[in-house]
């Protein structure tokens, strides 16, 4: 994996934020939303236009909110008809590739990574990690600037990764060789267990075998 010098490690901060980073789904930024009084919702991007299909007036409005982003967690955590038909536009906009994701601690605010899928049929996934897990980079894995920005990505991924947080990129440059989980929870630049597990299933992030 290749990292570029010049990012400088954060000054330490005691006590990380009470509540932990999600994953949200926002538009892509070339995207935008328009409800019909007939209850349909069309997507137009440049020169051309999505139907993705009829809901209520209460999810139109809040598929507003996916301007800024709307937690994933939120449109599984319940049976209601909001949150199903939620789920379904969203769904039908990242086969459309009309989204990215973005994992934060907050709405709009402390952006570490925005996700952005490569295929049509990638989801944000996290599979179950425990601390005993001992994680490493794949040999595919590799860092580049993009820009001003710093981007992850593998050809094996579905999706890439923009490095927001100077601190998360510190981070990746220890899994350079397999490190256990509850000792990468030590470092003043954990990055999160949500994180991670984002990157196991992109195969980014690969579980090590190690001898019993």
């Amino acid at each position: 994996m290749r990292f570029v010098p010049s990012l400088r490690a954060p000054g330490k901060k005691r006590g990380r934020g009470s509540t932990p980073p999600t994953v949200s789904a926002r538009l892509a930024c070339r995207a935008r939303l328009e409800a019909h009084a007939s209850g349909k919702i069309v997507a137009f991007v440049d020169d051309y236009s999505v139907d993705l299909g009829a809901f209520s007036p209460a999810a139109a409005d809040r598929a507003q909110g996916l301007r800024i982003g709307l937690p994933l967690a939120s449109l599984a955590s319940s049976g209601r008809k909001i949150d199903r038909e939620l789920d379904l536009l969203v769904r039908r906009l990242a086969w459309h590739r009309l989204l990215e994701y973005r994992l934060g601690r907050s709405s709009g605010e402390d952006e570490q990574v925005v996700i952005e899928p490569q295929v049509a049929d990638y989801w944000p996934r996290t599979p179950l990690l425990s601390d005993a897990d001992v994680l490493a980079l794949s040999r595919f894995a590799y860092m580049r600037r993009r820009g001003n920005e710093m981007v992850l990505e593998s050809p094996l991924a579905g999706a890439l990764f923009r490095i927001c947080s100077p601190k998360i990129a510190i981070s990746l440059a220890a899994l350079s060789t397999p490190q256990q989980i509850k000792q990468l929870r030590r470092l003043d630049a954990f990055p999160g267990l949500e994180f991670l597990a984002l990157l196991v299933d992109c195969q980014i992030l690969l579980k090590a075998h190690v001898a019993g």
